[in-house]
């Protein structure tokens, strides 16, 4: 069961709008009301809430990505969780611009963020992987990715968040295949098999 959700991205305004951030705009979008409340101790922003029965911590990282594992060490160990109860969400260049899956456990795809997370507490939680796709042939990844998206981009990856809240209310509930259905946007209805 899920217990932590960790958007990551890059801290500061000059990176909150930025590809590399979309992480932590997921963990924004299931706020629902609540505040943040910063934990330099942690390395994290955090936020309670409840979604449905479930009770949630959320979290995103005061640290640069390639020290995320930093702020998902820490929190997992002051709150007494373990690595498979926390969902990552990040940015990931392999997909298209507002594609969303769902994962558990496995590689890093070169992520740093993530790298560093499966470095300090290996490699066994879920991940919300979020599109963002590609820069042009020959386009510098490091600007791309520290760059704003365009406002069809923007209007993707806002859409792939809200599948991913879909999706994540199905993880939530422990059904693994409606949560990867939703992320494709064939949410199933109620009781339907």
């Amino acid at each position: 069961m899920i217990r932590l959700v960790l958007g990551l991205g890059n801290p500061g305004s000059q990176y909150a709008r930025t590809r590399h951030n979309v992480g932590a705009w997921f963990a924004d979008a299931l706020l629902d009301g609540s505040s943040w409340s910063e934990k330099p101790s942690l390395h994290a922003s955090l936020a309670r809430v409840n979604h449905g029965d479930c009770a949630l911590l959320l979290a995103k990282t005061l640290v640069y990505m390639n020290q995320s594992g930093t702020t998902a060490q820490a929190v997992l160990r002051y709150y007494r969780l373990t690595v498979d109860t926390m969902l990552v969400a990040h940015d990931d260049l392999d997909l298209p611009c507002g594609a969303a899956r769902l994962k558990l456990a496995g590689g890093d795809g070169g992520h740093l963020g993530l790298r560093d997370i499966s470095r300090l507490v290996g490699p066994g939680y879920w991940r919300l992987r979020l599109g963002i796709g590609r820069p042009p042939r020959g386009g510098d990844v490091r600007a791309f990715v520290l760059g704003q998206p365009g406002a069809e981009e923007q209007l993707a990856l806002e859409a792939a968040i809200q599948r991913g809240r879909k999706g994540f209310a199905h993880l939530l509930r422990n059904e693994v295949d409606r949560a990867h259905l939703a992320l494709q946007g064939q949410d199933p209805a109620p009781g339907a098999a």
